[in-house]
């Protein structure tokens, strides 16, 4: 999203870029993951860089309006998912949260999401 084009990239043939490994994604993102984004990432992003998609669609979307210099396949992040049900909480979830966590991933990919990643 920061340079579209990533010509460093491109210029060494990458035509795809697989995001979201490692159980972590970019979406989806309620307000508290935002907060803790914006306070965490400054050292990877632009200070004016704005987290301004919730969903796996917004921000597949925001990639596609960005004209990527290439292809963007997006895994959905299990830590992304747990955090934005539960926060940080080290515990096992409840039945709603799992529910909710199921929720999600089963949103995300129907937005676009290639798999899960853990």
């Amino acid at each position: 999203l920061v340079d579209p084009m990533v010509q460093s990239k491109i210029r060494q043939g990458v035509t795809t870029e697989v995001v979201g490994n490692c159980g972590n994604s970019a979406a989806p993102m309620n307000e508290q993951v935002k907060e803790y984004r914006k306070r965490y990432s400054r050292m990877n992003v632009p200070e004016d860089f704005e987290f301004n998609w919730e969903t796996m669609e917004d921000y597949l979307n925001l990639i596609d309006s960005n004209g990527a210099g290439f292809n963007v396949v997006s895994f959905v992040g299990h830590g992304l998912i747990r955090q934005n049900v539960m926060g940080y909480e080290n515990r096992k979830p409840n039945e709603f949260e799992l529910k909710e966590m199921k929720r999600l991933v089963a949103e995300a990919m129907e937005q676009g999401a290639f798999g899960i990643s853990s």
